[in-house]
């Protein structure tokens, strides 16, 4: 019996360890996505235009690193050791100018001013000190990496906060049913401010199913195809439910340019937007 609790003491920690490395490669390459397109080129930033959904998944440093970006493509030269040290890795970067700002067009102010808005956003850390909590800001339908609300929408997290339930519905990008995320239902809680507990009564399932037979011609044998169907498992509480731990980012608020008003939060590593108050149709 002690063999069989520590055996199952490290697979668990084994398991939490990957999370915490998969998490920050997820981070990392967000970032360095970001820079082969906007950094290590030098000339790429004059064109691209940078999109909301990438600048949610960076620090207040990543940030400060790309919006700099864009005045030393022209020749800026800094005033903080530290970006001056930074920028002079990369071989296109010229310092000659101590004013560019009659340089930039019209998309790099762009940039400069989105970048900014992601800066100054407002983030929210839910704990007893501050009396924020974290399942009321949930509230709501949140969207992976979009708020756009199509009919192939993304994945999606419904919060309930009448009686803390939940649900996930998994995206409909994609008519191959082996490569979509199957939804779960149940409730949640939130043990500490910085992860979130799914208890699941519900979720979906891939089950094969037999289906039409045939002779394979160079064997002579009888092969049975197999397809693939969703089937819900509905868990009892005498059987003990499902339980799904992640972790659970800060909120954060911010007004676009458009002057439409945005929330975001990161779960398990990925953004998702508030797209409306109410529940996921």
């Amino acid at each position: 019996m002690k063999n069989l609790f520590f055996k199952k003491t490290y697979i668990l920690l084994f398991l939490c360890q990957m999370l915490h490395y998969n998490t920050i490669a997820q981070h990392k390459n967000h970032f360095e996505e970001l820079c082969n397109y906007h950094i290590q080129d030098g000339q790429t930033i004059s064109w691209l235009a940078f999109v909301e959904e990438q600048l949610a998944y960076l620090t207040p440093a990543e940030l400060r690193l790309l919006r700099n970006h864009v005045y030393a493509r022209h020749g800026y030269i800094f005033k903080t050791e530290e970006l001056k040290a930074y920028f002079s890795k990369f071989d296109w970067y010229k310092p000659q100018l101590a004013e560019v700002e009659n340089l930039l067009n019209k998309l790099e102010k762009s940039n400069i001013e989105l970048v900014q808005i992601f800066e100054n956003a407002k983030t929210f850390r839910p704990s007893p000190l501050t009396g924020l909590d974290s399942r009321s800001l949930l509230k709501g339908c949140w969207q992976l990496g979009s708020t756009t609300i199509a009919s192939n929408y993304n994945d999606r997290f419904s919060f309930s906060i009448d009686d803390y339930s939940f649900a996930f519905i998994g995206g409909k990008t994609d008519n191959n049913i082996s490569a979509r995320n199957l939804d779960f239902s149940g409730r949640f809680t939130i043990p500490d401010n910085n992860k979130i507990e799914f208890e699941i009564i519900t979720k979906d399932m891939l089950v094969k199913f037999p289906g039409p037979s045939y002779t394979d011609a160079k064997t002579g044998k009888k092969v049975y195809r197999t397809g693939l169907r969703v089937e819900t498992i509905h868990y009892e509480k005498s059987e003990g439910y499902d339980y799904k731990t992640v972790e659970l980012g800060d909120f954060t608020h911010y007004t676009n340019p458009d002057g439409l008003e945005k929330h975001f939060v990161k779960i398990n590593g990925q953004i998702y937007w508030r797209i409306s108050l109410e529940g996921c149709d």
